[in-house]
């Protein structure tokens, strides 16, 4: 239902009214006039931002009984939105910055908070639950009322109050959609002179017409002839299009102009769907998305020869002739002809491997890149193969989330061994577009000439190495004995299990013979680095006339923890063998 029309009265410069139209509805500052204060209009000492965050930060609830305070935050969930956060007037600051930290966002021209999910997703009710647990910890009140998440739906009064409040902020922003849309068909440029120039600028013979919309029915019935799921398709649903020029050109290509919403001087020119073609032009990713281009005939007609008529022409080819170099063994899915990117008669295509083999082509991929993970993500795809002189091979598969775009790698070459790849480069792959001449220039500039170089690498390295350099096991030895590392640092051997073609080598590497202990020991006293040097040279000679040496810790004198001295009761003499503290 339209809006009644607002009495007109005189402006005055000076005085204000701030009229509440009711408890549950945002405030505005409104004129005389009913319209809301530009920068001139705004009251004494207030600036536009001011207004604005005024507008943005009042109290948004209902003032119910004095009794029952508001809570600083309510929760609510919205079926399309996802969960929306509304704070009260007196909402303290922690209470917006623990919004922040969790999530919430305030999109442009949106009051509150909000924070888009999904149902399905699972992470939603964990945030929520960390957000409500944190708002618990630091005292804030928050009031929430959502049954799609929580078992415990909550409050119906939270779900109400936001339900009431998005209500009206869809209002207010539909009513400044009306605003702007009025303004955008006042101050519309001349579309029947700016088709005129474009008309007499574009290359080719062109033709035009003007096309007024009367009702939004009529507009709603011709987006289906847009050729865009951009900026045009969003302009056509969200604004009122009052007329639109079409322009009709060689091959009965069709361009359509309309006035850019909400950006004075410029214009949207897009593409308009082919004749007797059925296709799903709106959900097409390699539509010929619309420009914005100014309202001047001249400029205009370059940037739309220079950007959009030939995406429009490579559109409508694909459209026309879905494989322009059909083979038989290639997807329609797959680039047309995949040989002819490295030129006739130097490569030959391959059917997609079947899937019990597209295990063993991702081992081969010669990438550490984004092909090697896309072919190991995502093994359903097919991965036709090129394959070019000197046993080269090259694999083309499809971009994952990038449309229009291929991912060329090649492969590792068969009949050599792992070693004979170990230190060389990866060639890797590279992102190349759907078109088969830019993506031969692309293989041709940058991964065939890594490739040659890998491959001779490899080739040098299975011609000087042919064999693995497996490490020698120890040499044979005929006797061998054992150092042994005991606890007070002392590194020896009893002396009946030493050999007695080791004793002399031990003599001369500093061991000593204690008679009290029957053993050759190498003493604490020498430093860390000199005992280490010492037992090397003693190893290695020993192992040089054929005796092994082994080391191991000793083991403890008893497995249990270390048991604390008894002390000395009070008034009773310490014994003679522990010392006083006097003494100490």
């Amino acid at each position: 239902m339209p809006e009644p029309a607002e009495q007109s009265t005189p402006h005055r410069s000076q005085q204000q009214n701030l009229e509440l139209r009711s408890t549950s509805e945002p405030l505005e500052l409104l004129d005389h006039t009913g319209q809301v204060p530009d920068d001139g209009g705004s009251p004494a000492g207030a600036s536009s931002s001011d207004i604005n965050s005024m507008r943005t930060s009042l109290a948004l609830f209902d003032i119910g009984p004095a009794d029952k305070p508001v809570p600083a935050i309510s929760l609510g969930d919205h079926d399309q939105i996802g969960v929306i956060a509304l704070t009260s007037n007196d909402a303290p600051a922690a209470a917006h910055t623990l919004l922040t930290d969790h999530g919430f966002w305030r999109p442009r021209g949106v009051f509150g908070s909000i924070l888009i999910h999904d149902r399905y997703d699972h992470d939603v009710p964990a945030r929520l639950t960390r957000f409500l647990a944190d708002a618990d910890r630091q005292g804030i009140d928050v009031e929430y009322h959502l049954p799609r998440i929580f078992a415990d739906a909550g409050s119906p009064a939270a779900g109400k109050r936001v339900e009431e409040l998005w209500r009206d902020n869809q209002q207010r922003e539909y009513r400044r959609s009306q605003r702007q849309a009025a303004r955008i068909v006042t101050s519309g440029s001349d579309l029947e002179s700016l088709a005129h120039g474009l008309s007499r600028w574009l290359p080719g013979e062109w033709a035009f017409h003007v096309t007024d919309f009367v009702d939004p029915g009529s507009q709603l019935d011709f987006f289906d002839e847009l050729w865009d799921n951009a900026c045009l398709a969003s302009a056509w649903m969200q604004f009122c299009v009052p007329r639109a020029a079409i322009l009709t050109g060689p091959s009965r290509f069709e361009l359509v102009v309309i006035d850019r919403p909400l950006h004075r001087g410029q214009v949207l020119v897009g593409a308009l769907s082919l004749h007797s073609i059925t296709h799903d032009y709106f959900g097409d990713d390699y539509a010929p998305h619309a420009i914005a281009v100014p309202s001047e005939a001249v400029r205009a007609a370059h940037t739309v020869s220079r950007r959009l008529l030939p995406r429009y022409h490579q559109a409508a080819r694909r459209l026309r002739n879905p494989c322009p170099h059909p083979a038989p063994t290639c997807p329609p899915s797959q680039p047309p002809s995949p040989s002819t990117c490295l030129g006739s008669g130097t490569a030959s295509t391959k059917a997609s491997p079947p899937p019990q083999t597209h295990r063993l082509i991702a081992d081969r991929v010669w990438d550490c890149g984004p092909a090697h993970s896309a072919v190991q993500d995502f093994p359903d795809a097919p991965i036709p193969l090129l394959e070019g002189p000197d046993d080269a091979q090259l694999c083309v598969i499809e971009r994952p989330r990038y449309p229009r775009q291929y991912l060329v790698a090649p492969l590792e070459p068969e009949g050599f061994k792992p070693h004979h790849f170990r230190m060389v480069d990866e060639p890797n792959g590279i992102a190349v577009p759907d078109d088969p001449v830019r993506a031969a220039a692309a293989v041709s500039r940058r991964v065939l000439p890594r490739y040659r170089r890998a491959m001779e690498a490899v080739r040098h390295n299975a011609r000087t190495q042919p064999e693995p350099p497996h490490r020698l096991p120890a040499p044979e030895v005929a006797q061998t004995f054992t150092l042994i590392w005991y606890p007070d640092g002392v590194v020896g051997a009893p002396y009946r299990s030493v050999p007695e073609d080791a004793r002399t080598v031990l003599y001369g590497c500093r061991f000593q013979y204690s008679p009290h202990e029957s053993a050759f020991v190498l003493p604490a006293s020498y430093s860390t680095s000199d005992r280490s040097l010492l037992i090397q040279t003693a190893v290695r000679l020993l192992t040089a006339q054929g005796i092994g040496v082994d080391f191991r810790h000793a083991a403890p004198a008893c497995a249990g923890p270390p048991t604390r001295p008894p002390t000395a009761a009070p008034g009773i003499q310490p014994t003679a063998g522990t010392p006083s503290s006097a003494r100490r």
